[in-house]
C-alpha cells in the first residue's frame, strides 16, 4: 500500500485509495471490538453490554470481509515492459502491445506477453475462479479490452512475442480493414479459445499415444 519505487523514468509513489483506507479503519474497530472485552470493568453494565459483543464482533468481522472483497482489482492494470513476466511461458514481458491480462475473483493480476500464452492459460483454466480476461489493443498501447469484446487476426504479417501471429484489437475495429493492414484473418476470442483446446488436446493425446508404444 505504501512505497515509492523506480519505474523506467519516473518514480512511482504508492498511497492507499479511498477502499485501503476504509479497510485500514474497519480493521481497527473490529481491532477495538476484540480487545474491549479484556479490559473493560465488570459492571453489571459491562457485563449487559458483554453479552452484545458477540453479536458485534460479527458485524465487524463481516464487514470487514466485505470491504476486503469490494477492494479487491476489478479490472486490468498498465504492464511493465522489462519487469512484468507472463503467469504461461514465463518469459518477460517485452511488448505491452500484444500483452493481456486476466483478473481472479480474488483480485490477482496475472499478465501475459501474448495472445496466444492467455488463450492457452484460459483454455484449461476454471473460468469460475475468473474475474475478467483482457488484451492489449494493438493499435491503441495502454487501453485494454475485455477479450470477449475484442477483435482478433490471426495469421498477421507482423512479428509476434511467441511467433503464432495473433493480434488483438478494439470492438470497434472493422475486422476487413484489419486484414487489409495486418493480412491473415479475423477471428474471435470464443474460436481462439476452441482452437487452442483441439489444439492441446491434440498434442496431449499424441503423448499419451507415443508413450503406449
Amino acid at each position: 500500500l505504501f512505497g515509492r519505487k523506480q519505474i523506467l523514468n519516473f518514480v512511482a509513489t504508492s498511497f492507499p485509495d479511498t477502499g485501503g483506507w476504509l479497510l485500514i479503519a474497519a480493521a481497527a474497530v473490529i481491532g477495538a471490538v476484540l480487545v474491549f472485552p479484556l479490559f473493560g470493568r465488570r459492571t453489571p453494565g459491562a457485563r449487559a453490554l458483554g453479552a452484545t459483543l458477540p453479536r458485534a464482533q460479527s458485524a465487524a468481522l463481516i464487514t470487514v470481509m466485505m470491504l476486503a472483497t469490494s477492494c479487491a482489482p476489478h479490472a486490468p492494470r498498465a504492464l511493465v515492459a522489462g519487469t512484468d513476466e507472463c503467469a504461461q511461458c514465463r518469459m518477460m514481458i517485452t511488448d505491452a502491445r500484444f500483452g493481456g491480462e486476466v483478473v481472479t475473483r480474488t483480485g490477482k493480476v496475472l499478465t501475459f506477453d501474448a495472445v496466444e500464452c492467455l488463450a492457452d492459460y484460459v483454455s484449461v483454466a476454471d473460468t469460475a475462479a475468473l474475474r475478467g480476461v483482457w488484451v492489449s489493443d494493438f493499435e491503441h498501447p495502454g487501453v485494454w479490452v475485455r477479450a470477449e469484446d475484442a477483435v482478433f487476426i490471426a495469421g498477421a504479417t507482423l512479428s509476434t512475442p511467441m511467433g503464432r501471429s495473433l493480434l488483438a484489437l478494439g470492438a470497434s475495429a472493422s475486422p476487413d480493414a484489419a486484414t487489409r493492414r495486418y493480412g491473415g484473418r479475423a477471428t474471435t476470442w470464443s474460436a481462439l479459445l476452441h482452437t487452442t483446446a483441439s489444439h492441446t488436446s491434440s498434442i496431449n493425446g499424441g503423448s499419451a499415444e507415443s508413450h503406449a508404444h
